[in-house]
């Protein structure tokens, strides 16, 4: 019997896995591969959404050369507009100028952009006489910035965008606490016109999904589902291989994580260190570009890792600091399949602390947060049962995904 197909159309590759989007598509390909699927992977080489090189070797392994790679002459924020009219060039023209010599405009005027983020036809063509080809029962696309492509064509398969964020006023939110932050931002009439290109809306926490009901209206026939924790693997790491009183931090670096670290550093280690002198702070990942071990006491900045459980085999606690953002942190929830406890602000526990049974709770930048780490790393107990029902309220929610998600799935073959 001939395997059902779908065709996952992402900015997002899965080789190397080193971002919460990257870690959520390859989540969503494992998930699809469960339910029976044949995945054919459609890779849109968007600089501006994938700035590391690409494994292509591993691409093909991955999705047994089921996978194809479209070189992408767009980007969503502006540059290469030109390929969309005359109009929006010259209109990201005048905003270069504005911004590059800080004239006084609202910020609304820089953040608004034309076409919501239309794909070059060339491209739409592309992607559209490959999925032809395919002929896929299912249709996955990757952020709603990429759905343009849908608008024209011509399937029986049913459609599924993956939300990863909500992008309506994304830029003035960020900008709450990350001054002068710009990237992609839409109007709630571009999103909603980029979400009703598909029949189902994925999205990846309560909260969102609420708002894209509301954003949608609930007669629309775009349906939303709530599909927040794709895989709970328990992981957990031995105890015994942590470094005594480590604390630890893994994280790309944005901009968003770079602040919540100064803050950290500035305000709460220090109230660490007053009660545990020995303790250390362990840096993993690109942000521990920009910090040096002599920068702040006990600092240890061990650069990229291999695996991440070569990160949390060496803490007791891993924070998560960041004052803002949008979206489900995953690697909050990726620290909870290891085993570890997790201390950070209202943001880092987005869409997580609601959920029944979830034990841990927000901080802010001051005794707060530096008792939590305090007491997970002098009270093993304690750290062993928040760890434990973590992972099993994660598993529940789990649970709830894939059920969702096959439902789609079952919907497709009639």
């Amino acid at each position: 019997m001939e395997r059902k197909r779908v065709a996952l159309v992402s900015p997002i590759a899965v080789a190397p896995c080193r971002s919460g989007n990257a870690l959520r598509v390859k989540q969503i390909a494992k998930v699809l591969e469960h339910q029976g699927f044949e995945i054919w992977f459609l890779f849109l080489r968007i600089p501006s959404l994938q700035n590391l090189a690409i494994d292509e070797e591993e691409m093909a392994r991955l999705f047994d050369g089921r996978y194809r790679s479209f070189e992408v002459d767009w980007c969503p924020g502006g540059e290469h507009v030109h390929q969309i009219g005359l109009v929006p060039c010259l209109w990201e023209r005048l905003k270069a100028r504005v911004l590059r010599f800080k004239l006084p405009v609202p910020e609304f005027l820089t953040d608004w952009r034309f076409l919501d983020f239309e794909m070059p036809a060339t491209l739409q063509r592309s992607i559209q006489k490959e999925i032809e080809e395919i002929n896929p029962d299912l249709i996955f696309v990757e952020m709603a910035i990429c759905s343009s492509f849908l608008k024209n064509l011509q399937t029986k398969a049913v459609t599924v965008i993956d939300t990863h964020d909500i992008y309506t006023g994304r830029n003035r939110r960020m900008r709450e606490t990350v001054p002068d932050f710009r990237w992609i931002s839409l109007t709630r009439q571009q999103e909603r016109r980029a979400l009703r290109r598909a029949d189902y809306v994925l999205a990846i926490q309560e909260e969102e999904c609420q708002w894209m009901e509301e954003l949608l209206g609930r007669d629309d026939t775009t349906k939303v589902v709530l599909a927040d924790i794709l895989e709970a693997e328990k992981n957990f790491v031995n105890e015994s291989d942590a470094q005594p009183c480590a604390v630890g931090y893994l994280g790309a670096a944005d901009p968003t994580n770079l602040r919540g670290l100064r803050l950290f550093f500035d305000q709460v280690w220090p109230l660490v260190r007053e009660k545990l002198p020995n303790a250390i702070f362990v840096l993993a990942g690109g942000a521990s570009k920009t910090f040096s071990d002599d920068e702040f006491p006990g600092l240890r900045v061990i650069g990229f890792v291999d695996q991440v459980v070569q990160f949390y085999q060496k803490v007791g606690v891993s924070v998560n600091p960041m004052p803002g953002g949008t979206g489900l942190k995953l690697k909050t929830i990726e620290a909870v399949f290891h085993g570890i406890p997790v201390v950070g602000t209202t943001a880092a526990f987005s869409g997580l602390s609601s959920l029944d049974g979830f034990p841990y709770k927000a901080a802010s930048y001051d005794e707060t947060m530096a008792e939590q780490i305090i007491s997970y790393l002098q009270n093993p107990g304690l750290r062993a049962a928040d760890c434990e029902a973590a992972f099993e309220t994660l598993k529940r929610q789990e649970a709830h995904s894939h059920s969702r998600i096959s439902q789609i799935c079952q919907l497709e073959c009639t």
